[in-house]
């Protein structure tokens, strides 16, 4: 895999589970999806600091924390880590400084992702639970866990 995919994909990783913990621990909610159950809007800002707005949208939820944002889909069960190149794109994007590549070649992240997937080096483990977002292949997964 090309290294700077790899660190993409991994920062995206990170920076998706930091600030759906981060949400979690502002409104208390043990599960994204219980965010209905709970009361809370669709979309809105949450109290405390550093300042924190979100917005669910379709099978995923936008954030903003501090001024950072991040946007991304929910996979199986609620988990975060996966990706498809929309996602990698708009985290990129946001990002120019760090991912300069990516935002001057608009082609180089399909081709890098592509390489990656006929390597076998990202899959779709939850495709037959309505999960098309890739992951990176780790051969210690449980598809019953959360990444």
């Amino acid at each position: 895999m090309e290294a700077r995919l790899y660190e993409v994909i991994r920062d995206f990783e990170r920076a998706s589970a930091r600030a759906l913990q981060a949400f979690l621990e502002r409104t208390g909610l043990q599960h994204p999806f219980s965010w209905r159950e709970a009361g809370l809007p669709r979309t809105g800002e949450l109290p405390g600091a550093p300042a924190m707005r979100y917005a669910f949208h379709g099978a995923g939820l936008w954030l903003e924390i501090g001024g950072e944002a991040i946007d991304f889909d929910f996979g199986f069960d609620g988990r975060t880590g996966g990706f498809n190149e929309w996602w990698l794109r708009q985290f990129a994007e946001a990002r120019p400084s760090l991912y300069p590549e990516y935002v001057l070649d608009l082609d180089r992240l399909s081709r890098a992702l592509a390489g990656a997937a006929a390597a076998g080096e990202i899959e779709q483990p939850f495709r037959d639970r309505q999960d098309s977002l890739w992951y990176l292949r780790r051969p210690d997964r449980d598809p019953d866990q959360a990444t």
